[in-house]
């Protein structure tokens, strides 16, 4: 059996999916996998499901059929265990998230969450955070509102954070030299509520209940994630 790097948690995989191509400036795209628990997870599309005119970018919201490898996916162990995953990945492959997931999202809507006008505007709570720099957080998201693309923008004092999901929801947060942002949210859910939910929880206990989880398939196919009296399933 062929073994495969997943291309999201840097782990071997006997499990490997083709979920997504990426292209080179010259010469031929190269087939990215992932590994079972990655797919459930990220709710990953496989390749073979795109529409016939994709480009191969990946695509996230359709849940993966229950995985029958017997025993935790390799993503969710390290996703709930104290430390990140070995940095075995080449850096051509490290995360990324702003433009190459924005394939994923509803045509219109990255622009929309760059430069619209919310249905509810507020004063954030907290900083402008970049997502995906902190591990944590970036992770902790994907458990509350799986499929979320992040992205941030630094242009001299200005700091702009963005969120959006393909349900037609999206959040941006802007601040001026430090001081508190201006977010605008929009869409079925508020999506920089519950980033600001997490930080809430992160602040109070000292870390995220993620962290150290107990991780558990469930024999149709669910995964839940399990530390004290916290609980989440995917």
């Amino acid at each position: 059996m062929t073994i495969q790097l997943c291309r999201w948690c840097g782990n071997d995989t006997q499990h490997a999916t083709a979920a997504a191509i990426e292209h080179s400036n010259s010469g031929p795209g190269r087939i990215l996998y992932a590994c079972p628990g990655c797919m459930s997870l990220r709710r990953i599309i496989p390749l073979d499901q795109h529409p016939a005119d994709s480009w191969g970018a990946p695509r996230y919201g359709t849940p993966r059929p229950p995985y029958q490898g017997g025993r935790c996916p390799t993503a969710l162990a390290w996703v709930a265990s104290a430390e990140r995953p070995p940095e075995r990945r080449s850096p051509d492959v490290s995360a990324r998230h702003d433009d190459d997931y924005a394939a994923a999202l509803p045509d219109g809507l990255r622009h929309t969450a760059l430069h619209g006008e919310g249905e509810a505007v507020t004063t954030g709570t907290y900083p402008v955070v970049d997502v995906q720099e902190g591990w944590d957080l970036a992770s902790m998201l994907a458990v509350e509102a799986p499929g979320t693309v992040t992205g941030y923008r630094a242009d001299g004092d200005e700091r702009t954070t963005w969120l959006a999901h393909p349900d037609g929801s999206w959040a941006r947060a802007t601040s001026y030299g430090g001081q508190l942002p201006l977010v605008h949210q929009s869409g079925p859910r508020r999506l920089w509520d519950v980033l600001d939910r997490i930080r809430s929880y992160w602040l109070q206990h000292g870390e995220l209940p993620l962290r150290g989880a107990r991780v558990q398939i469930t024999p149709d196919g669910h995964t839940v994630l399990a530390r004290g009296s916290w609980r989440a399933t995917l």
